[in-house]
């Protein structure tokens, strides 16, 4: 039995987004790749794994290369389980070191180029213009935070007019967030209400690329400059500096419906150069207030 054959084995007996099934399957795929031909259970080995995991590295940051090892310790996993193989010691599977970059968001500038770009983008998906449905992700997506494949799954039901929000369950962790909704945003929405159908933005991951990146070409020309690493969910590190240079950084985790504190949003969504640190000492001895340590 080969190693894919074990993924939808697994997928009978879990209730796994899309996406996560997709990511096991890519790191199966890529891994037969390696070898060659379909991997099998015999090929859940330290030796085999580790050295495809290594030569990865020329190509690919950390944090890809782990998530490409995910898929096969769900595998193994699942395989060890059942008794088919031993249980794995993960200290003996090669983990790259993850490298902490400077998180570095769009401006409020940037975002304004985007939208004033959204004018010349052409064509449209589902009898949806592309300018309007893009205006209306860029409005929602700053206001709300919501990642990428949240927006996606957005439904006209779960917005509220008379509070101006949009309450979903974020696809990513599971937990219920409500994101607020600016005036721009519900004047975007509304020039995309019709034709009716159930979801906001009835575009795939694949569909939108194209739209994309005809924007950033057009804001380009407008002086807006697209860097590897930051398309459409950069919205959301924008959103997170604004909210954490206004209010400081446990609104700004609140604002993204984050529940474990403070640590991911200064990691991962923080513009680093908006980072309340590095605070200058005081140079001398405050007067009468220290008074004592300053004569002794």
């Amino acid at each position: 039995m080969n190693l894919m054959q074990v993924l939808d084995q697994i997928m009978m007996e879990r209730d796994l987004e899309k996406i996560t099934e997709s990511q096991y399957r890519k790191s199966i795929e890529h891994y037969s790749a390696f070898l060659g031909r379909p991997a099998e259970i015999a090929d859940l080995s330290y030796s085999q794994i580790n050295a495809w995991l290594k030569s990865l590295k020329d190509d690919l940051d950390s944090t890809t290369i782990v998530n490409r090892k995910k898929g096969l310790t769900v595998v193994w996993n699942h395989l060890a389980e059942i008794g088919k193989i031993e249980h794995y010691h993960s200290r003996r599977l090669f983990s790259p070191k993850v490298e902490v970059k400077p998180v570095v968001s769009w401006t409020l500038t940037d975002f304004y180029l985007l939208t004033k770009a959204t004018e010349n983008v052409t064509g449209e998906y589902h009898g949806l213009p592309n300018s309007a449905v893009l205006l209306a992700w860029l409005w929602v997506g700053l206001d709300t935070a919501f990642r990428p494949s949240d927006m996606r799954g957005i439904r006209w039901s779960q917005i509220d007019l008379d509070t101006k929000s949009i309450t979903l369950r974020q696809h990513k962790t599971g937990y219920v967030h409500r994101g607020r909704l600016s005036p721009e945003s519900i004047v975007a929405l509304a020039a995309i209400q019709l034709p009716i159908r159930d979801l906001v933005f009835p575009i795939t991951k694949d569909e939108i690329r194209y739209p994309l990146n005809q924007l950033f070409r057009e804001a380009a020309k407008l002086g807006f400059v697209k860097t590897a690493g930051r398309s459409i969910g950069t919205l959301r590190r924008l959103h997170a500096t604004l909210q954490y240079e206004d209010h400081g950084a446990a609104v700004a985790a609140e604002s993204l419906g984050h529940v474990g504190g403070t640590r991911t949003v200064y990691r991962s969504y923080i513009d680093h150069r908006s980072r309340q640190q590095g605070r200058i000492p005081r140079h001398a001895i405050r007067g009468d207030q220290e008074g004592g340590r300053a004569s002794g």
